[in-house]
């Protein structure tokens, strides 16, 4: 098995959640061979001193992760619909779903839209319901 290479400066995107006493940081990453993971960190201070401790998401397991953490997301109790549909519309990147908006708009089938983003027909119709479209 190859070696993986990890380096501070591999960093594509990254996001900051401040919550309480902890603080979240969502990193997307690539190593040098250029295969892509989310780097989820968790940082809370302790007698002083900063624990952290990581889970690595490489690329390829993300939507069976995502789709995963959705479902259990959905089963707290104080969980609303509204919030359980920003789960849902968050799973697609912004720049996805103003290009879907786009070509929906124009016309193309439901089954031509889940060819062009690699989601299932039941996906983009979910999505463009939550949408409002």
């Amino acid at each position: 098995m190859p070696q993986i290479t990890f380096t501070m400066e591999n960093s594509i995107y990254s996001e900051k959640i401040s919550a309480g006493r902890r603080t979240y940081f969502l990193d997307i990453k690539q190593t040098t061979d250029g295969a892509k993971y989310l780097k989820i960190t968790e940082s809370k201070q302790s007698s002083g001193n900063f624990e952290r401790h990581n889970i690595l998401l490489f690329e390829e397991d993300i939507d069976k992760f995502n789709r995963v953490f959705c479902e259990v997301i959905s089963k707290f109790d104080n969980q609303t619909e509204a919030k359980q549909k920003e789960i849902v519309i968050s799973h697609w990147k912004k720049t996805d779903e103003l290009r879907l908006i786009q070509l929906y708009r124009q016309g193309i089938t439901i089954f031509e839209l889940s060819k062009i983003f690699d989601k299932t027909m039941e996906e983009v119709e979910n999505h463009l319901k939550n949408m409002g479209l």
